[in-house]
């Protein structure tokens, strides 16, 4: 049953409900509620319920960025509270979809918005889509169904910067680099 969140604290008290404390969400690599709102606002995220338990719903496209030899590895996030997040991605860069998105609308988004590339659907090689249930790293104690879309995109010599590349968003800084 979807769980629809009409403000910040409706969603804290719907937490609470299911016994998942967010006082402490925000510290290390974990995200803050009010993330987790706009998440749910912006329509990337849904909040379920399933056999008595809260569920947090994702459709992500994650993109193997190539370029000859090389392959693009997001370095690092750093936010602008001063907290440094190193993630171990098997993809160059992921993005959620935005509700009504299809997943190759949502991987050109993504390689617009952390790159500042664009590039035609066409460009991406699909792959087969799977799905997996595991516990949020970025909202601890919030079980998440993930539902990813991988993608493969051999970038074209004209993009190709071997300096890598800066993703400027309002709290934070993501850096890619070649490997």
């Amino acid at each position: 049953m979807k769980i629809e969140i009409k403000n910040l604290e409706h969603l804290n008290q719907t937490l609470n409900d299911y016994d998942i404390n967010p006082n402490n969400w925000g510290n290390g690599d974990t995200r803050t509620l009010k993330e987790l709102y706009k998440e749910i606002v912006d329509g990337e995220t849904e909040l379920t319920e399933v056999d008595g338990e809260l569920i947090r719903t994702v459709t992500v496209v994650g993109i193997v960025v190539t370029y000859n030899d090389f392959k693009l590895k997001e370095d690092r996030q750093e936010f602008t509270d001063g907290r440094i997040r190193h993630r171990d991605l098997s993809v160059s860069c992921a993005e959620k979809l935005i509700k009504g998105e299809t997943p190759k609308q949502a991987a050109v988004r993504c390689i617009k918005e952390e790159l500042g590339i664009e590039i035609h659907e066409r460009e991406l090689t699909p792959h087969v889509s799977h799905s997996n249930k595991d516990l949020s790293s970025s909202y601890p104690g919030l079980k998440c169904i993930y539902h990813r879309n991988p993608f493969d995109y051999e970038m074209k010599m004209e993009y190709f910067k071997p300096e890598g590349y800066q993703e400027f968003q309002e709290n934070k800084t993501t850096y890619f680099i070649w490997q």
